[in-house]
């Protein structure tokens, strides 16, 4: 099964709303035969802006909310029902499915190939990220 990177987006709720939702989630993604590398949580933060949510009482607007990222292995018939996931529950803001950056090895052509590129203007200088 291929990787991905999920990001979980959520209204800023207590401890045992982000436990329900973070539970509910890896819940979905077990049913689909997904496996579950980690969770990291990444903070509350503003979001850039307004994200509306549907909830039981009608549309709202929030600013803020809190990030999780879950590195997991997924068919891809199980990409498509994870958005849905986000309209179900009343306090996921979005829920977004990204493929990581491949790791290079240090030493292959495209870095340098990208580092001649980029030392033009360095006098041929070799820069190594």
């Amino acid at each position: 099964m291929p990787h991905y990177e999920l990001l979980v987006a959520t209204k800023v709720v207590s401890k045992t709303g982000y436990e329900a939702i973070l539970k509910s989630v890896c819940k979905h993604i077990w049913s689909r035969d997904g496996a579950i590398q980690s969770i990291v949580p990444m903070g509350t933060r503003n979001f850039p802006h307004e994200q509306s949510v549907n909830t039981k009482f009608g549309v709202i607007k929030v600013w803020k909310g809190t990030y999780f990222k879950l590195n997991t292995h997924l068919p891809m018939d199980a990409l498509s029902e994870l958005e849905t996931l986000a309209k179900e529950h009343d306090d996921v803001v979005f829920c977004k499915v990204a493929a990581p950056r491949p790791v290079l090895p240090v030493w292959c052509k495209y870095r340098e190939d990208k580092n001649e590129r980029t030392a033009v203007g360095l006098g041929r200088q070799k820069l190594f990220d």
